[in-house]
């Protein structure tokens, strides 16, 4: 990872995009801290790296990015950002209170680099379950937020913003009945009700997403623990070399099963069946015609030789056996 010597405000309480401003010091930060993953465009697609040394001075929230440098798109994103090229840097956050036109609370998702540097105060608006918000659905979430006092007029509601705020109803899960003449205060109740399903799904989004990764984590060990298992077994039979264990640890992460079926199909190498006693012209007597063989037809027809050759000479044996495996893949039988 290559740490950047540059600095980014990557937000202050200047107007946005949304016609929002957001006040700094109600960013809560402690979810992002755990996962400061950096985008680009806040696409989730492209991680260019982290983000470290996240602060608040003053009213401007600050931080650095630290880009991956085994990857060739983030490092050409890190030249541009220490030459100056690229200064802008945009936040991703669900509004979690909202009093007129100041976001008063919000929790921070994201942050990207922006390519370009007049975004720099802009953001982006998400709601409860992530789903990024257009700029007529996020004024519809902002109000389900909004904890200022309700309007007095009986004015009908906007069209657009009708529109989206049903639409928030439906991603919230909830029933709304809204018309272009619905008043005011049934606006303000429908707001409220769905401010307090958008707040129970933030909680179980969190929770969930929590439980989610211990869930991934623990799964990952035990499968890894049983690969490991399986290997050893395989070395301590003889079928393989201790040399070999990591290449066959690395095909048991990609295809557990594939790995065990091959294992399974080896046998052990003796010493009556390595090369070498033989004469030249018995050896190539032997051997004639088996250069073309196939890892299938070397289990099929010798699989001794096979093991033998997987001992004596390991370069052929996981070329042929590389071979196989792509052939799998291009079958559809592996992922």
């Amino acid at each position: 990872m290559k740490k950047s010597t540059k600095v980014f405000k990557v937000s202050d309480p200047s107007q946005n995009v949304y016609g929002m401003t957001v006040r700094t010091s109600g960013i809560q930060t402690a979810n992002f801290i755990a996962n400061p993953t950096c985008l680009l465009n806040h696409d989730y697609n492209i991680i260019l790296g982290l983000w470290e040394d996240l602060t608040i001075k003053g009213k401007d929230l600050t931080a650095v990015p630290v880009l991956d440098d085994d990857d060739p798109e983030a490092l050409k994103y890190y030249g541009k950002v220490e030459r100056d090229l690229l200064k802008g840097a945009s936040i991703g956050i669900i509004p979690l209170a909202v009093e007129g036109e100041e976001i008063t609370k919000c929790e921070l998702l994201e942050i990207s680099l922006t390519p370009v540097p007049a975004n720099r105060n802009a953001l982006v608006i998400y709601s409860a379950d992530r789903v990024a918000l257009n700029v007529d659905e996020a004024k519809a979430y902002m109000l389900s937020v909004d904890k200022s006092a309700p309007p007095k007029s009986k004015k009908k509601m906007n069209e657009k913003l009708r529109t989206a705020l049903m639409l928030l109803c439906v991603q919230s899960g909830l029933t709304l009945v809204l018309s272009a003449d619905t008043a005011d205060d049934a606006i303000v109740e429908a707001i409220q009700k769905v401010g307090a399903k958008v707040t129970s799904l933030s909680l179980s989004n969190t929770q969930l997403k929590a439980t989610n990764d211990q869930y991934k984590l623990d799964a990952d060990a035990v499968q890894l623990s049983t690969n490991t298992a399986m290997v050893d077994k395989a070395i301590e039979d003889k079928v393989i070399t201790a040399d070999a264990k990591q290449s066959w640890l690395n095909l048991a992460a990609v295809s557990p099963e594939l790995a065990k079926t091959t294992l399974a199909g080896l046998k052990p190498v003796t010493l009556s069946v390595i090369p070498g006693a033989e004469d030249a012209e018995k050896k190539n007597e032997e051997t004639k015609g088996r250069d073309a063989w196939t890892f299938q037809e070397w289990q099929k027809n010798d699989g001794i030789g096979l093991s033998a050759m997987q001992s004596g000479d390991p370069e052929k044996f996981m070329k042929l056996f590389s071979a196989f495996s792509m052939s799998l893949k291009a079958q559809g039988a592996i992922a």
